[in-house]
């Protein structure tokens, strides 16, 4: 069990670049596509998607549901949005600006008609889970209950910050802020879409009264990896070559961290 976990791990995150690197070349010009591919694979946190997370599979339909949007295949994105919501329920969250993403980039086509068939398949394919987890559990979002047992609840966004001693929190409590910070920094550089999704997975898990996790769920936040390629591709290129390898020595040590059981990595 174990290995397999491993190898689909591995699987999704080499599927997840590939996705990600389809959707940069799509919306950006080659070199600054080239440079996002590069901060996206050597982001620190990204040694998540080669743990046993569902992080991998995540970003694999996401980012191939935006590639669907971007090319406007209707049906396949529809397809892969309902399965997104299986993967994890939070790609509910996902849904909003997906849509705002299509009518964006297809104004002349896409109608309501179009929008309720993105939105139909995945609440069917969500009501279906909730049902699955009635029938075993007794407790339709069986999955929201179980965020009890990491501390999780419903609480004002600010409420998770420094909320205990402990190096970990404190680390994830900076980081929150400053990924806060950047991303009221750039939102008039964003298409509102891009912003829509920023915001939805910043401010829900911030609203669940903890900032664990947050450094796993900012790998969602693929604009500000767009954003980064496109900022490298105009620095001189020992500075680039610097940030990757400094990227890269994080990463070993997130992997170090995990491996050895920290709770920054969990």
């Amino acid at each position: 069990m174990l290995q397999a976990m491993e190898l689909l791990s591995w699987i999704f995150a080499f599927a997840a670049v590939v996705a990600f690197k389809g959707f940069a070349r799509r919306v950006l010009p080659p070199d600054k596509a080239g440079w996002a591919v590069i901060v996206f694979a050597l982001f620190p946190f990204s040694v998540f998607l080669h743990v046993h997370y569902a992080e991998p599979l995540f970003l694999f339909l996401l980012l191939n549901g935006f590639n669907c949007l971007f090319d406007d295949r209707r049906w396949q994105a529809a397809l892969v949005f309902a399965l997104l919501v299986l993967v994890r329920p939070n790609g509910l969250l996902v849904l909003p600006a997906a849509v705002l993403f299509a009518m964006e980039r297809h104004r002349t086509v896409w109608k309501t008609s179009h929008a309720a068939l993105m939105f139909v398949p995945t609440f069917l394919a969500f009501a279906s889970y909730c049902y699955f987890q009635y029938v075993h559990t007794g407790e339709p979002f069986a999955f929201s209950v179980a965020q009890a047992g990491w501390d999780r609840g419903w609480s004002w966004p600010w409420k998770g910050f420094f909320k205990s001693g402990d190096l970990a929190t404190q680390i994830e409590s900076v980081y929150t802020i400053a990924l806060v910070v950047l991303a009221v920094a750039i939102a008039k550089r964003i298409q509102l879409s891009y912003n829509l999704l920023l915001w939805a997975n910043i401010l829900v898990p911030l609203c669940s009264g903890s900032v664990d996790s947050l450094t796993r769920f900012t790998l969602v936040l693929f604009p500000l990896f767009l954003l980064a390629g496109s900022w490298l591709a105009g620095i001189p290129l020992r500075w680039r070559i610097a940030l990757g390898c400094i990227g890269f020595a994080l990463q070993l040590v997130c992997a170090w961290l995990w491996a050895s059981g920290h709770p920054l990595m969990a």
